[in-house]
């Protein structure tokens, strides 16, 4: 097995958590035993290859697995049937009572949801009702085409494969290789309620050959079983279904109006909160049964509300909008003293996506030099000391070895070395790694590429001493085939025989998706990529730690080469001194790693280890694939230790890669190892290794599915905040498709690693703009120019006489546009870039990004020189409380114009006092940095002046002073409440509003004091006349409940109505039902 699951042990947040903490505890703390299982119906099997098979793990069995009707059969029509489907009929008939009784009869060869209707599925039925955490994928001996490249499990209480009580537990893909495979499942509702089940559906998708049935070989199950804690979880869980059911009647009770049978069912379910006074003498915003005074309930049940968001519906719904806001400040915290800590704004405002702010760091040394442009350069941070180290790189023709040293505080930079061998230090390289001890302020290299078409450069010697400053050339060509091209983009060096990667037709895997064949232990298809694990051939399993023996000495048929031995140079850089010391002149003859590049490695300074994970080997033979595995250095006892790697069998261990990232969590002294590649494959994983326990655990399969994450691709870099809990991830670039030729653009990720959950803070636009930005330079900072000197206005650039010059025209006006706005882009934000270096300084909280390789493939071979910093802006309540107040004070002014409106011809004092508000209470809430605010603004004075120009509006004159209405249905769209809508939500506006600003100054200049007029009061809706049969409340009623709803985003779950909509459930009910019949 690889690894643990991570969700099997991790207990859910208790934010949404309704149920009793002690038996969420206790099935979070339960270890998981193994749920035996029947199978308790399938869709079609082919052949021999029955249901059956996967109850027992044979993986050198070949037909001891279990494979659905092919594609092809199972979307044929009923008069058509294939050739498995035959035969697995026949052999039904043939085995007779004995195979029916493991598989109803009806289910062989088609059934109700099955082959009929080109679904595939098994039902397996639990020996007992449990709580299942986890799921096992047994697999062939070998790679195999028939192993599952996409699946889903469901869970329910019903074999009914249509009924509808199914929840998802889990969707994934398998790797196509020989090792087991276990994920965790969901075993907690959206409410934090764990789920006890008897039935589990697997939902095969797809193969990972598409020409092949799948095939699943063997599934164990894990969970908890304990009688007398599922029988409780139960209960409960029956009660909170009972409860939810209620909260959605009594939002769909309240949402139409029908205030009286709300209230009444309101008090008779029980789930009416205390009043608000209770908890504003002990406020806190979570509404746990223990925390908001609610213990006399059911542990199952919450409020339907917060008291507070009670209160503010009914100022809403009464037109009290001064009422509103306080309820809006109480609930940020605002309003007083005995309220700073109901601060219900304070998970939104920590789920709020944070804003990135680039900045163009122009820092040169004593002499105005910067250095210069490169890509697979190592960048490093010392943090205690506020300054930066740069070393190597490739600028495009040569591997560089000069070593800088930038000054954040001062920004500034200085060349330490232009050639690190003349202090004897390392030679050029690139795709290096270099790590950072900042307790001995040690710095460590190791690591570099080798060109594969021509052998490791001179200037790679390990040997110390003064040579040349330039770096030896590596040459463009290489006659051994394409093996090396995705290392050497993903080093940042280019092939012209190959444009950027994104424009690569390669069949590889769609980045995080599951891995191919290619990228198996097995055998691979294409001769020119071997097995991504497989082993050199003179090794076998290594020891946990290896001493230098002859049986360990180098006999690689590498030393026949016709080349310079590939040796592993191991360099240490005092920072304190700025000398370097030679630590091994090949880490494989002491034990340690083979040279290898696009690694990790990194130092913890607690134990004073340093750790080497993955990269390739390099090797003299192109065709001779290999990853390497985790070895740790003894930075005190100066002796390598072999961890694990592919071939290990004994123990967890994560599999080899490259190009992937490696972190260390210092709060619990974990390693995190993200994405990489394996073959042609890119990953999109996630896992953690325990330091202290040497246990790894799986917490990702695949983090890109549906979006939620960020997508496998080339030269992904990642920092992480330790004490924050936050990992933060720059993409470079990426293919969205197995053939697509689109470039991606980069962007920036954040990872909360307490509640798992990844979040896009930036995107980058360059790429939209002008093509991607400049066409040449190395400088990712320069203005983007457009050659725009053939285009004349008053003659066709082909020469066509004919030629419409005011076409000519607009046309030249549109490319200077576009090239003004490239070029401010370029001086706001970087590039996209793939092989650049990002770093991060967790004391001022500040990103560091150079160089790399652009985009564009057109700008090849140059590499960027540019130095950016970047700040995570994070938004604070109070920025929360003005958004919501500036939704709030948008409906008050549409009804104010409204009221203006319905008085007696036109009341033109009330139009002026709504033109006042707007001045003052709106635009003081409005943003006008961020574009949809300002533009909101703007369409609201837009509103009012058409409004004017209109008569009153039928709806709001259907109200009368007590809030009673009749249904009126008015086609007047003067009114902004009922004004054409845009997709803003707001009144559509034809006019050019450019003036608008200049004219409300001179209006509101002649305006009277405020309090010289006496406020109109605004519709009571808060208590409507009984609703009679078919009668629905009045449109301003909607309006108030759409404000009403807008404003619970910034509220948790579980102070809120349901998200859920009891029509929806009613509807899905009725299409059931219909499908039944």
């Amino acid at each position: 097995m690889s690894s643990t699951p991570s969700s099997a042990t991790r207990r859910p947040a208790p934010t949404t958590s309704t149920t009793n903490p002690s038996t969420l505890d206790a099935f979070a703390a339960s270890k998981s035993v193994p749920l035996p299982y029947s199978i308790a119906a399938v869709s079609s099997y082919s052949g021999t290859y029955e249901p059956s098979n996967i109850l027992t793990d044979k993986p050198h069995d070949l037909s001891s697995r279990w494979s659905g009707a092919s594609v092809a059969a199972v979307a044929s029509s009923s008069a058509t049937t294939s050739a498995g489907g035959v035969a697995g009929a026949a052999a039904a008939a043939a085995a007779g009572s004995s195979r029916s009784a493991n598989v109803p009869a009806a289910t062989v060869g088609g059934g109700a949801g099955g082959a009929g209707n080109g679904k595939q599925y098994i039902i397996l039925k639990l020996s007992q009702l449990a709580v299942a955490k986890s799921i096992l994928f047994g697999k062939f001996h070998k790679a195999h085409p028939c192993n599952l490249r996409d699946f889903k499990v469901y869970g329910g209480p019903s074999p009914d494969p249509n009924s509808g009580l199914w929840m998802r537990l889990l969707r994934a893909g398998l790797r196509n290789d020989a090792q087991p495979e276990e994920f965790a499942l969901k075993w907690c509702d959206a409410d934090g309620m764990p789920v006890p089940i008897r039935y589990i559906k697997v939902v095969p998708l797809a193969a990972h050959s598409p020409n092949y049935n799948f095939s699943v070989w063997h599934i164990a199950l894990k969970g908890v079983c304990d009688k007398a804690l599922v029988s409780r979880a139960s209960l409960e869980y029956d009660e909170h279904r009972e409860s939810s059911t209620m909260r959605l009647m009594l939002k769909h009770l309240r949402s139409r109006g029908h205030h009286a049978a709300f209230e009444a069912l309101l008090k008779s379910s029980k789930l009416d909160a205390p009043p608000l006074d209770a908890h504003q003498r002990e406020p806190t915003p979570s509404l746990t049964s223990s925390s908001s005074g609610l213990d006399h309930q059911r542990p199952t049940q919450r409020p339907f509300e917060h008291p507070i968001v009670t209160q503010l519906f009914q100022s809403i719904m009464k037109g009290d909008w001064d009422a509103a806001e306080r309820c809006l400040d109480i609930s940020a915290g605002q309003e007083s003293a005995s309220s700073a800590n109901l601060n219900l704004f304070a998970r939104h405002v920590s789920k709020h996506a944070h804003s990135a702010h680039w900045q163009r760091i122009n820092a040169t040394d004593a002499d105005g030099d910067i250095p210069s442009p490169r890509g697979g350069h190592q960048l490093i941070v010392d943090s205690a000391r506020g300054t930066a180290y740069l070393f190597g790189g490739w600028d495009g023709a040569n591997d560089l070895c000069d070593l800088w040293i930038y000054y954040m505080a001062e920004s500034r930079w200085r060349r330490i070395s232009a050639d690190t061998r003349e202090q004897g230090g390392p030679g050029p390289r690139s795709c290096h790694k270099m790590a950072l001890s900042s307790r001995s302020g040690l710095l460590y290299v190791l690591g570099r590429y080798v060109d594969y078409s021509g052998g490791p450069t001179s200037s790679s010697s390990t040997t110390a001493g003064p040579t040349t400053a330039g770096a030896a050339s590596s040459s463009s060509s290489s006659s051994a085939g394409n093996a090396n091209i995705p290392h050497r983009l993903r080093a940042g060096r280019y092939d012209t025989r190959r444009d950027a990667p994104a424009t690569s037709s390669t069949s590889g895997t769609v980045p995080g998706s599951s891995p191919d064949p290619n990228g198996s232990n097995s055998a691979s298809p294409n001769p020119t990529h071997p097995p991504a694990a497989a082993a050199p051939p003179s090794s076998s399993p290594r020891p946990t730690s290896l001493q230098p023996s002859a049986t360990t000495s180098n006999t690689s048929p590498r030393n026949t080469s016709p080349y310079p031995t590939y040796q592993s140079d191991f360099y240490r850089f005092s920072t304190r001194s700025e000398r370097w010391d030679l630590l091994s002149r090949d880490t494989a003859a002491d034990c340690g790693p083979k040279l290898i590049f696009d690694h990790q490695m990194l130092v913890d300074d607690e134990s004073q280890m340093l750790y080497v994970f993955g990269g390739r080997v390099a090797h003299w033979d192109p065709a001779h694939f290999e990853l390497s595995g985790l070895w740790k250095w003894d930075c005190i006892q100066r002796t390598w230790h072999f961890v694990f790697d592919d071939e290990t069998r004994l123990g967890d261990k994560i599999l080899s890669r490259a190009g992937h990232s490696m972190l260390l969590d210092t709060v619990k002294r974990q390693l995190w190892v993200l994405a990489g590649q394996r073959g042609e494959t890119y990953l999109a994983d996630m896992h953690v290794y325990d330091l202290t326990t040497k246990a790894v655990r799986e917490i990702s399969h695949d983090y890109s599915q549906g979006g939620k994450g960020p997508e496998g691709g080339f030269t992904q870099r990642a920092t992480i905040d330790s004490g924050k809990r936050e990992i933060y991830l720059f993409s470079g670039l990426v293919r969205r498709s197995r053939c697509s030729d689109e470039r991606v653009k980069s962007a920036f990720w954040q990872y909360r690693m307490e509640e798992d959950e990844w979040r896009v803070v930036w995107r980058g636009q360059g790429s939209a703009i002008a093509g991607g930005g400049s066409q040449g330079g190395a400088s990712s900072g320069g203005d983007v120019e457009m050659d725009l000197s053939e285009i004349d206005d008053d003659e066709d650039p082909d020469g066509d006489s004919t030629a419409t010059p005011g076409l000519l025209s607009a046309t030249r006006k549109k490319a200077k546009a576009t090239a003004a706005a490239a070029a401010a882009l370029a001086a706001s934000e970087p590039r996209p870039r793939y092989a650049s270096e990002m770093v991060y300084d967790p004391r001022t909280e500040t990103f560091l990004l150079f160089g790399g390789n652009p985009a564009d493939p057109s700008a090849m071979p140059a590499r960027l020189d540019d130095l950016w910093s970047l700040k995570l802006i994070r938004p604070g309540v109070c920025e929360a409380l003005r958004r919501a107040k500036f939704t709030l004070r948008q409906q008050r002014f549409k009804e104010m114009t409204a009221l203006g409106a319905r008085a007696a011809g036109g009341d033109g004092l009330a139009a002026m006092e709504a033109l006042m508000y707007l001045q003052t209470q709106v635009a003081e809430v409005v943003d006008h940095d961020k574009a949809h605010e300002s533009r909101t603004f703007r369409k609201l004075v837009a509103g009012l002046l058409q409004h004017n120009e209109g008569g009153t509006d039928a709806n709001m004159a259907s109200l009368g002073d007590d809030g009673d209405a009749t249904v009126t249905r008015s086609s007047s769209t003067s009114d902004p409440l009922n004004s054409p809508i845009s997709s803003d939500g707001l009144p559509s506006m034809d006019t050019d509003t450019g003036d608008m600003d200049d004219e409300m100054l001179s209006i509101s200049q002649t305006l009277p004091p405020r309090a010289q007029h006496a406020a109109r009061r605004h519709p009571d809706l808060s208590r409507l006349r009984p609703l009679e049969a078919g009668q629905r409340a009045p449109a301003l009623y909607a309006q108030r409940l759409e404000l009403f709803r807008e404003l619970l985003r910034f509220y948790p779950p579980e102070a809120i109505e349901p998200s859920d909509d009891v029509g929806l459930a009613v509807s899905a009910a009725l299409v059931r039902g219909a499908n039944r019949r």
